[in-house]
């Protein structure tokens, strides 16, 4: 004789309730799916840099390495610690960044409230190429804090390369060594080191034409060493103060050689801009010489705009000038304007 259940709808209760924590989970991954990229990949992408650093191997959630360095990255904080004198990173962009403001215009690359640490033990010089991704022809913006240090006082190079162009946005805040911001290329070939391993010169490759370097009205450049541009087009609007020499080189191509304190700069033929407004200064670049460390400096501001095959206007309003300190004696120092050759 059949058994008749205790209760008969048990069964049913039991399905149901299967059904309940299907759906359930359905819905928690429904809802997963849908978070924003930067969110679902959490630490992977929640650095100062909103953009991915090609050509490494993660070590967890957290971290990257490659020859000569490594990444920390934490909330909106890239920590990059230098081991070797000189290094390339390449970051390209992430694909929320590429996709921002309807995939058109600048890509802001390093938003506002990040901030990059470039640190080291001795001297270093890494060069950042920021790649916009599928379209090598948009510009990036900087927008965050930008430090560099060897053990624990400023110093070290930070180099920016964009092939779109660069702008360095109204809330930028850098603190750092030496800096060059270029939209012409620099390969490893294309650099000159010294018998001790140091930086002394550089050959770029070509710009694309009409690309621009940009530093936007608010933003503040500090260096405890040179500071330079390289670009077809230049528009300074900010705050440059920097302790060494300064170059704003509205070119295609350039080879730049470091002569203790003063730069030699020289234009390949046929490599100079074709913009019309080739370099506009309306912000304050301001060098700085204290004799602390050596009563004789040579420092210099240059200005140079080499026309390829129209006229070219320099437009330079703001503020250019010396600060000196400490009863420095000063060599050979001076602003040094330049249109149609080399200096």
């Amino acid at each position: 004789m059949p058994t008749v259940p205790s209760d008969i709808f048990a069964a049913e209760r039991r399905r149901m309730k299967s059904m309940s924590r299907t759906v359930s989970s359905a819905l928690v991954l429904a809802t997963l799916l849908a978070m924003p990229m930067r969110e679902a990949v959490g630490a992977n992408l929640t650095g100062a840099f909103d953009a991915v650093p090609s050509g490494m191997t993660m070590d967890n959630g957290m971290s990257f390495s490659g020859a000569g360095y490594s990444i920390s990255r934490g909330f909106n904080s890239d920590t990059v610690t230098l081991t070797a004198p000189q290094a390339i990173i390449t970051w390209t962009a992430s694909t929320g960044a590429q996709g921002a403001n309807g995939g058109s215009g600048t890509i802001d690359i390093m938003p506002s409230g990040g901030t990059a640490t470039f640190q080291g033990s001795s001297e270093f010089t890494v060069l950042n190429r920021l790649m916009p991704g599928a379209d090598m022809t948009r510009g990036v913006s900087l927008n965050g804090h930008v430090v560099s240090q060897v053990n624990g006082a400023s110093g070290g190079n930070v180099w920016f390369y964009s092939p779109g162009g660069i702008l360095i946005g109204s809330s930028a805040n850098f603190d750092v060594g030496g800096m060059l911001l270029t939209a012409a290329d620099i390969s490893p070939s294309g650099i000159d080191l010294d018998g001790n391993g140091d930086v002394v010169g550089i050959h770029t490759g070509v710009a694309a034409a009409g690309t621009t370097v940009q530093v936007d009205s608010g933003a503040s450049i500090n260096t405890s060493d040179y500071f330079g541009i390289l670009a077809p087009r230049i528009v300074q609007s900010g705050t440059v103060n920097a302790d060494g020499s300064v170059a704003y080189i509205a070119a295609s191509q350039v080879d730049l050689a470091s002569e203790t304190d003063l730069f030699s700069i020289s234009i390949p033929t046929g490599m100079g801009t074709d913009v019309a407004d080739a370099l506009t200064h309306s912000g304050t670049t301001r060098a700085h010489v204290d004799g602390t460390g050596n009563a004789g400096i040579s420092h210099a501001i240059y200005a140079v705009a080499v026309p390829k095959n129209t006229a070219i206007t320099m437009l330079l309003g703001g503020t250019m000038e010396f600060q000196v300190a400490n009863g420095a004696q000063i060599t050979n120092q001076g602003i040094v304007l330049s249109a149609g050759r080399n200096t």
